[in-house]
């Protein structure tokens, strides 16, 4: 073997190790209590967050990139995409989005908020996780959770990591998906939703805060 061969060799050595201690870090065998513990941690804090970071929309042929502020409380959300202004100083809201279990409201770009109350049942289903029960049930699904990383909710289907960390969440029939990204050190960092109308929507986490919020909806 030359002497070239051989420093790959153990180049690929070296990576492929560090692979396998990643993996044995993060999907490493934790115990039905440990589980347990990180699992009510887990579908606690995302009952209440607010998220501060840059927004990418990939819709029809545009791409656009702006600051966000997503805001959820056990009974509502609103995300605001932020305009930047001139020379990059505050311009107000570009775009916004706020929900409950009764209305939907939207603010596009150079139109008045639209508010709706009609909602169909492929957007209720999506409702279903703002309410504080649908994490009730979740907790009432526990020992499923812990030992197949899976549950499902009305038409909500919930997908975790061996760590109990939340991965994914999939609804087939109105084809929406939300996946949940993190870092080397298991923080969150992107947030990516896929669906029919905006092909793709990632969230850069810039901070997160696991608190109570006061939600207000758009004027």
């Amino acid at each position: 073997m030359s002497h070239k061969l051989k420093k790959i060799f153990i180049l690929l050595l070296v990576l492929i190790s560090f692979f396998i201690t990643s993996c044995s870090v993060r999907y490493g065998t934790l115990s039905s209590d440990e589980k347990l513990r990180r699992l009510d941690i887990e579908l606690q804090k995302w009952q209440n967050f607010r998220i501060t970071g840059m927004s990418e929309i990939h819709y029809r042929a545009f791409n656009i990139t702006r600051p966000c502020v997503l805001v959820k409380s056990k009974e509502k959300i609103r995300f605001d995409i932020l305009d930047t202004g001139i020379f990059g100083l505050g311009g107000g809201i570009f775009m916004a989005f706020y929900a409950d279990s009764e209305i939907i409201q939207y603010k596009l770009p150079g139109s008045q908020t639209i508010t709706s109350k009609n909602l169909d049942d492929k957007m209720k289903v999506w409702f279903d996780f703002l309410s504080e029960s649908i994490f009730e049930e979740l907790k009432e699904q526990k020992l499923r959770i812990i030992n197949t990383n899976y549950a499902m909710i009305r038409n909500l289907e919930f997908f975790f990591y061996p760590d109990m960390q939340l991965k994914e969440i999939r609804n087939a029939e109105s084809e929406i998906a939300i996946v949940f990204i993190y870092n080397k050190n298991f923080e969150l960092s992107q947030i990516s939703i896929s669906s029919p109308l905006i092909k793709n929507l990632t969230i850069s986490i810039d901070k997160i805060d696991y608190s109570d919020n006061i939600v207000i909806p758009l004027r």
